[in-house]
């Protein structure tokens, strides 16, 4: 089983979007930033943050917070009411998405929000899991004799 990271769910995030919005409606859907030569409108999905929260024993949780950016057309009319457009359905696209990893787990959103800033819409994703580490190995012992003269 592959090792869960943030880029694993932002994988999963991009493959979901991809699956869900026409090339039409974004023309292109890009991991991290876009080096040149971006086609508008397009989406940035990227990690912000990741936090990992110990608890008992050998359980945690890890919280990783994506944003996805998306960037309406130059030329764009209405570009505000456009991205609330788009939050819209992003909000239920990204309810829920599956990992790649092999597992084919369902992660759920624990929070979604929204906001438009300089006419680029933020959709932020705050996805929960829970982990288990898994347990070391431990040697064996090796057989003890005991002599002769016990006290």
């Amino acid at each position: 089983m592959a090792e869960l990271n943030g880029l694993s769910i932002v994988s999963a995030v991009t493959k979901k979007l991809r699956d869900n919005l026409s090339n039409k409606e974004i023309a292109a859907i890009y991991k991290d930033r876009p080096k040149q030569n971006v086609i508008k409108p397009y989406i940035m999905v990227h990690q912000i943050n990741g936090t990992h929260t110990p608890e008992l024993r050998k359980r945690g949780r890890r919280d990783y917070i994506i944003d996805v950016r998306c960037h309406p057309k130059d030329n764009q009319d209405n570009k505000i009411s456009w991205c609330s457009l788009l939050a819209e359905k992003l909000i239920n696209i990204l309810e829920t998405i599956t990992l790649l990893d092999g597992t084919h787990d369902v992660i759920k959103a624990r929070n979604i929000e929204w906001r438009v800033e300089n006419e680029v819409l933020h959709v932020i994703c705050y996805y929960s899991i829970k982990v288990i580490k898994e347990s070391e190995d431990i040697p064996r012992m090796n057989d003890m004799s005991y002599g002769s003269r016990i006290k």
